[in-house]
């Protein structure tokens, strides 16, 4: 592997974390990223350009202090914060600065589906989360 390959990853995720990962820096380092998974096989270097030096990491990283942070806005941070906290339940609209409506994707709505389907779906996403949190809890307090 070339040896950008970390440099290209954790770039890429700073400028995700700050632009979102459609934006052109971000598509470019991930075709970067992409080359450097291929230099076993074409030799072609994937070269990190110097204008994409990050000199802000989001607090989500938890750099040493000797690094320049920002508390990042995107929802890895949010969730970051709070799993950090030791919350239990996940309140985006606590870390929201702006207070605006959360949009949801329409297609994420249950009104259409029959009322038992509907009951089933909540028992089953209950104990999957239940399941989930006490995963969690056992890895983080180890």
């Amino acid at each position: 592997l070339n040896n950008n390959i970390g440099k290209l990853a954790i770039a890429h995720l700073v400028w995700s974390d700050i632009y979102g990962p459609q934006h052109d820096i971000c598509v470019n380092l991930a075709k970067l990223a992409n080359d450097a998974f291929q230099f076993a096989k074409t030799e072609v270097p994937a070269v990190f350009p110097r204008e994409l030096k990050i000199a802000k990491y989001p607090d989500f990283l938890e750099k040493p202090k000797t690094f320049q942070m920002y508390r990042s806005q995107s929802i890895l941070g949010m969730l970051w914060r709070q799993a950090k906290k030791g919350h239990r339940k996940f309140d985006l609209m606590t870390e929201r600065q702006d207070k605006r409506q959360v949009e949801y994707d329409p297609l994420l709505r249950f009104e259409m589906i029959p009322c038992s389907v509907y009951s089933e779906l909540i028992s089953w996403a209950t104990e999957t989360k239940r399941t989930y949190d006490c995963e969690i809890s056992n890895l983080m307090s180890q």
